[in-house]
């Protein structure tokens, strides 16, 4: 478990889930992911699941910058009217 240390920091929480029959985990970088077993909880899977957390939150941010620039032009026809 010393292993996982550096991906579980302070904040770890883990909860069977029997409806889907797999385990809830949570940590800060990676947020809530699902497991079947608890030998899935490796190294690779926490930067696995990191990294997905951080692709989604830029494609967020692409995705606001979209919204903000069409809502900036929108506005500017708007005012030219």
């Amino acid at each position: 478990m010393k292993e996982l240390d550096k991906y579980v920091g302070e904040c770890f929480h883990i909860d069977f889930e029997p409806k889907q029959n797999s385990f809830k985990v949570f940590t800060v970088p990676t947020q809530h992911f699902y497991i079947e077993s608890l030998g899935e909880l490796t190294p690779e899977r926490f930067e696995l699941e990191i990294n997905k957390q951080n692709e989604l939150r830029e494609q967020t941010r692409k995705n606001l910058i979209e919204v903000f620039e069409w809502k900036k032009q929108n506005q500017n026809k708007d005012e030219s009217n």
